[in-house]
C-alpha cells in the first residue's frame, strides 16, 4: 500500500524528446553535417570516398552497422547517431537538390529536416532512424531514405526496389500495387531471398 502511495504522489515525469541527449550539435548540426560524414565514415570503417551521397551508398553504410551489436549502441557511439542522420540527410538533399533547416523544439533540441520543392516540402532523415534502433528489426537506411525521397517525375515517395545485399538470406523490398478500392498504395516486406 506504501508503495502504491508513494507512485501517486511522485512528481510528474518530463515529457521526453527522442533527439534530446541524441544529437548534441543542436542549433550547429548543418554547420557540422560535413565533419559528421568524415566522423562516420571513420567509425564505421569506410573509406571516405565511398560516402558519396548516392542510394547503393546505404548499403555500404547498413553492412557496417550490423557489426554494432545491440544495435541501441548506435544512440551511446559518440556522433554515430548525428553521423548517420546527416548521411541520410545529405543522400536526401543530393537526390531532390534540396537544403537543410533546423526547427527549434526547445532548449537545446533542434530537428534537421531537408526541404526540397515548390511549397517547401521536406523529408525527415532522423525520425524513422531513431526509431529502427530503438524497435525490434533491422536498421534499413536505404528504406527510410527511400521511402522520404519524392520521385523526380511525379512526387510519388520512391519505394520501388529490392535489397541487394547477397549475404542476407531475406530481402526487403517494395512495390506499388492496388488496394481493394483501386487506389494505388505501397506495399513494403521482406521475403526470403530466391536463389
Amino acid at each position: 500500500m506504501e508503495k502504491l502511495e508513494a507512485l501517486r504522489n511522485r512528481p510528474p515525469e518530463l515529457p521526453f524528446h527522442m533527439l534530446e541527449g541524441n544529437l548534441p550539435q543542436g542549433a550547429h548540426f548543418i554547420e557540422a553535417v560535413p565533419s559528421l560524414v568524415d566522423e562516420l565514415a571513420r567509425i564505421l570503417k569506410i573509406p571516405r570516398e565511398s560516402l558519396d551521397s548516392s542510394f547503393d551508398s546505404l548499403y555500404l553504410v547498413e553492412k557496417a552497422l550490423k557489426k554494432v551489436r545491440p544495435k541501441r549502441r548506435i544512440l551511446e557511439i559518440p556522433n554515430l547517431f548525428p553521423g548517420l542522420v546527416a548521411y541520410a540527410g545529405e543522400v536526401m538533399r543530393k537526390a531532390t537538390g534540396g537544403e537543410w533547416f533546423l526547427t527549434e523544439v526547445g532548449g537545446s533540441i533542434h530537428e534537421p529536416y531537408v526541404r526540397y520543392g515548390p511549397g517547401g516540402r521536406y523529408m525527415n532523415p532522423w525520425l524513422e532512424l531513431y526509431k529502427s534502433i530503438t524497435e525490434p528489426g533491422p536498421v534499413a537506411l536505404h528504406v527510410l531514405v527511400s521511402v522520404e525521397v519524392p520521385h523526380p517525375d511525379d512526387l510519388k515517395p520512391r519505394v520501388t526496389f529490392v535489397n541487394k545485399e547477397p549475404d542476407d538470406a531475406y530481402e526487403t523490398f517494395g512495390e506499388l500495387v492496388k488496394d481493394h478500392k483501386g487506389r494505388e498504395v505501397y506495399r513494403i516486406g521482406l521475403r526470403r531471398r530466391t536463389k
